[in-house]
């Protein structure tokens, strides 16, 4: 069994070249940093959707905390005049929103950049149904969240991610 981490940074797009060319470097030394403390296979897709294999699901929880920590803690500047300052004070204040799937990999080839499987399928699938892009009013309740096959197990990690989102949305930058 695999888990496997799907995240997408929120309203990346409304940050300014400036913040951008950071939130990039800071991803790739995000993603240094958790190869060498937890071992794990990460990539970046698409500019700021981020996929991570975890080979030990029991580190998925910690992980992912790592994660949405380190993004939430990287300095942006919120422009009054940016015309898109709406979207980027819900970068400043979510951050990512990460998807745990839990499950089997058919196919998984770290050296040649390949991962196939239910445990990508759950993760990348509910990571895509939650997005908000395109959408003219945004509102995001929860940015954690978890799925495999076992409905009980699912129910117990809602609960769990469900608390952790209300205190990751009150701490600061500074605090994460």
């Amino acid at each position: 069994m695999y888990a496997v981490l799907s995240a997408d940074i929120i309203s990346s797009t409304s940050l300014d070249k400036k913040d951008k060319e950071a939130l990039e470097q800071s991803l790739q030394q995000l993603l240094r940093e958790l190869r060498s403390n937890f071992g794990v296979f990460a990539r970046i897709i698409k500019g700021d959707f981020i996929e991570c294999v975890l080979t030990d699901p029991s580190k998925a929880l910690q992980v992912t905390l790592a994660i949405k920590s380190f993004v939430k803690g990287i300095p942006v500047e919120i422009k009054d005049y940016q015309e898109k300052k709406k979207r980027a004070q819900l970068f400043k204040e979510h951050g990512i929103r990460i998807a745990i799937g839990y499950g089997e990999l058919s196919r998984y080839d770290p050296e040649k950049g390949t991962v196939d499987g239910e445990a990508i399928y759950f993760s990348g699938r509910l990571i895509n149904s939650k997005s908000t892009h395109g959408n003219e009013r945004v509102v995001i309740k929860n940015t954690l969240f978890f799925v495999s096959k076992d409905e009980a197990l699912n129910e117990k990690w809602e609960a769990m991610l469900a608390l952790l989102d209300v205190l990751f949305s009150n701490a600061t930058a500074r605090q994460c």
